[in-house]
């Protein structure tokens, strides 16, 4: 169970220091980048919750 809060953390805490250290106007290529289709958004989605999910089953399994 630590070891979800403490990887939720550092994940809070790097999406906030990025947000205060990388402000400003997108590029021109950023700006006319097509959007990201939605298979690649599911992806992602199912990507971080087994990194979420990932600790606990290690906890569990080291038990």
């Amino acid at each position: 169970m630590i070891a979800l809060v403490e990887s939720v953390a550092s994940f809070a805490w790097f999406l906030y220091w990025f947000g205060r250290t990388v402000p400003g106007e997108p590029s021109e290529e950023v700006a006319a980048a097509a959007p990201l289709p939605a298979t690649m958004q599911g992806v992602l989605v199912v990507l971080i919750i087994m990194s979420l999910c990932s600790s606990v089953f290690a906890a569990l399994w080291l038990q």
